[in-house]
């Protein structure tokens, strides 16, 4: 039976730590956006049926972020699917029903994404447009920070929907 030299050992734990620290950096990183806070937008029903699109054409996947030597990649369709579905969501909630042949047609298109990191906290801006078929645009620009990596972008998109939903034009809207 062979011992194992403390130099050998050594060199196994400075191996594994080499792999371990220079393994994949490069990640995919779709935001998971959380559920809009209702005290925070603006009370309203509607009955009304309405589709959105995911007015995104580029599938490219593009650096999100960098962050401690990692490099988060994702697609701008991806964040607008995921801001399309949150959309979808909340409006549901306030009664309305979703239908491909609906009256109502909004697009939405995330249109810039980024990640950064200050201080040990992650910070992401994000900035959509959604589009009504009467042709009234509203961009909504917003910030998230958070200890977590994989809350901050989805809540970035949170609040760019929140803002969306507390625009009188666009609530108007939702109601005729």
């Amino acid at each position: 039976m062979k011992h194992i030299t403390i130099n050998a050992y050594i060199l196994f734990v400075v191996f594994v730590l080499t792999v371990a620290l220079t393994g994949c950096k490069n990640h995919h990183f779709p935001p998971i956006p959380q559920p809009v806070n209702p005290e925070r937008i603006q009370k309203f029903k509607s009955t009304k049926m309405f589709v959105i699109i995911n007015n995104q054409p580029s599938k490219d996947k593009l650096l999100i972020g960098k962050t401690f030597g990692h490099r988060f990649y994702s697609s701008l369709h991806e964040y607008s699917d995921a801001a399309v579905k949150l959309l979808a969501r909340e409006l549901k909630k306030r009664g309305m029903t979703s239908a491909d042949d609906a009256a109502k047609v909004l697009k939405l298109s995330v249109s810039y994404a980024q990640l950064v990191d200050k201080n040990y906290r992650y910070y992401c801006s994000v900035s959509m447009t959604v589009e009504t078929d009467e042709g009234y645009n509203l961009d909504s620009k917003a910030n998230h920070q958070s200890s977590s990596i994989q809350k901050v972008c989805g809540g970035a998109i949170t609040v760019a929907i929140t803002n969306i939903l507390n625009d009188e034009k666009f609530i108007n809207y939702l109601k005729e």
